[in-house]
């Protein structure tokens, strides 16, 4: 089967988009992010920037010295890490392999996290080269869902929170938008996923 991340890419948008209509996040950051002196080598192209956070965001625990190109990326990890430990998280495991569970696929979260708004959440971290989404793209939202399900188990969904990053270069931000209680979303998602 399939991992959530490549069947949440092909999901219809307009279906999408009216199956989350009518839920509001409680979790709304953002972060505003000073330029540094090596922002001129973040890569321009919309996927190798988001490839090249991702590579950062694996080394958040190693201390190795960064390469330039990751020290122009540093500020906007800094600012997502720090969101979520202000949100009260107490560990965060990066690239946590999610096993599929009661008809929910694979995945592979960014950051699985103990504790915060809930026992457990989920972050997503979606790198946005151009522009800055208000509120979380509809894909995004069935990625994330999903995750919470498989993150949750056997647990009470209620317990478990998800949140979606996106880290807008152009606009120097780091936004988190999520939900302090997953309930919802995982419903959601699956009834999305079972379409």
């Amino acid at each position: 089967m399939k991992p959530v991340s490549i069947i949440t890419r092909s999901l219809n948008i307009p279906t999408a988009d009216a199956t989350f209509a009518s839920l509001r996040p409680d979790i709304d950051e953002v972060v505003e992010i000073r330029p540094n002196a090596h922002v001129r080598l973040i890569p321009r192209n919309p996927l190798d920037a988001g490839v090249a956070f991702h590579r950062l965001l694996l080394r958040m625990g190693d201390s190795k010295p960064l390469s330039f190109e990751e020290k122009a990326l540093l500020p906007w990890l800094s600012a997502l890490r720090n969101t979520i430990w202000n949100l009260g998280a107490s560990e965060m495991e990066i690239e946590a392999a999610l096993p599929a569970f009661n008809g929910v696929p694979h995945g592979v979260c960014d950051l699985l996290v103990t504790g915060g708004p809930g026992r457990r959440g989920v972050v997503e971290v979606k790198v946005v080269a151009h522009g800055a989404p208000l509120t979380p793209r509809s894909r995004d939202l069935a990625q994330v869902g999903a995750y919470a399900q498989l993150a949750a188990r056997h647990a009470r969904f209620s317990d478990t929170w998800a949140a979606v990053a996106y880290i807008e270069l152009a606009e120097r931000r780091m936004h988190l938008i999520g939900f302090r209680n997953a309930r919802q979303l995982i419903f959601k998602t699956a009834d999305l996923l079972a379409a």
